[in-house]
């Protein structure tokens, strides 16, 4: 008994590829979203820890450059003027308003998002404050003390300093919160890799065995091809030797000899003719046809009966099967013969009875031989 081949389709088997195919292409443009959305957030991170410490910077500098033009106004320099205080002042206080915006539409997801914006809040009041003690700082003798002004910078550089604190602990703890997605994510695409991987040698496993239950049947065949008294060939449209099966001597010429080449070189012009005209019925009503001829094998005429069929799924090619019909063409021969030679005997009888004259009985005989 030979091996069953597993109940699936050429189109099942197709089908099973390519959604095996699928699965890896959605298992690799997952792992990219992954990669990508991962990517996103570190660079989210950064950006929303480093943006609010430069605004600080921006703040600072502008606060400076406003006191430094009160500072030369007050000692009598008239290359400054109010004018710039002012526009130092309006670039810091916008600097800081832009932070308090970014800060109120960001969402850090961390416990430290309220002291956060307390503390945005309580630094743009301060700078909002440094125009009003600019002022008062005009409005003084150029002699007196600026400790109103000191302390307004003392207190705005604490409420940086609070925000630096802070934006560097929400980084911390973002970034710790990225790295627990990072290795989870990990772990997922490990997971899915190894899922993967024993999808992949599932479908090999089983690519192997149908391979080895082919090679088996194949060779089954072969074996129960060759044990046929029978030879079969494998031919094209135009007679060209595709595969041989069967008896060795019953071929006009080796099977290593007759692969790739036609078999109108080998066989008599009859007999190609008719093996012809077979084929191209088959092909064309895509019927069982036969045909008999007769070729010299070994120094002697041999009678082959020749069907021929076409092969599914291809269309110029035909499996024909000839056996040999030498014994009944034989026997058909002898039947022939003793049948005449019946007929002759059977004919010279009733000469016999019905002429009586041995000139006339003579040319009866002679008349009947002659017929047959």
């Amino acid at each position: 008994m030979t091996d069953a081949l597993p109940p699936t389709s050429p189109t099942a088997r197709n089908r099973h590829a390519r959604r095996l195919l699928g699965v890896i292409a959605g298992f690799g443009a997952l792992c990219l979203c992954l990669i990508a959305w991962s990517d996103l957030r570190w660079r989210a991170t950064l950006t929303d820890t480093d943006q609010p410490i430069q605004r600080i910077d921006q703040v600072r500098l502008h606060l400076q450059a406003a006191e430094l033009q009160t500072e030369r106004l007050r000692a009598g320099d008239h290359s400054a003027s109010t004018a710039d205080i002012d526009a130092e002042l309006a670039n810091a206080i916008q600097s800081s308003t832009d932070l308090q915006s970014t800060a109120h539409s960001m969402r850090n997801g961390t416990a430290l998002e309220t002291q956060w914006r307390q503390a945005i809040d309580q630094y743009v009041g301060q700078v909002a404050r440094s125009r009003q003690a600019l002022r008062e700082r005009l409005a003084d003798n150029p002699g007196s003390p600026a400790i109103a002004l000191q302390a307004l910078h003392l207190d705005i550089d604490q409420a940086a300093m609070t925000m630096e604190r802070l934006s560097i602990e929400i980084r911390q703890e973002r970034l710790r919160q990225q790295g627990h997605l990072s290795r989870v994510m990990l772990v997922l695409v490990a997971l899915g890799t190894v899922g993967l991987m024993l999808l992949f040698y599932r479908h090999s496993r089983q690519r192997e065995q149908t391979l080895d239950k082919l090679a088996r049947r194949e060779a089954h065949l072969q074996a129960f091809a060759a044990a046929v008294p029978d030879v079969s060939f494998i031919l094209d449209v135009n007679g060209t030797y595709i595969e041989i099966f069967g008896q060795r001597d019953k071929l006009v010429a080796p099977a290593e000899e007759l692969i790739g080449r036609r078999y109108q070189e080998f066989m008599p012009a009859e007999a190609s003719q008719r093996i012809d005209a077979i084929i191209r019925r088959t092909l064309a009503t895509q019927e069982v046809t036969h045909t008999e001829y007769s070729v010299q094998l070994n120094g002697e005429t041999r009678w082959f009966e020749a069907r021929a069929h076409a092969l599914p799924g291809e269309a110029d090619r035909v499996v024909a099967i000839s056996w040999d019909i030498s014994e009944r063409k034989r026997g058909e021969l002898r039947i022939k013969t003793l049948s005449r030679l019946y007929s002759f005997l059977s004919q010279v009888n009733q000469s016999i009875v019905w002429t009586r004259a041995p000139e006339e009985l003579y040319q009866r005989i002679c008349q009947v031989a002659i017929s047959h």
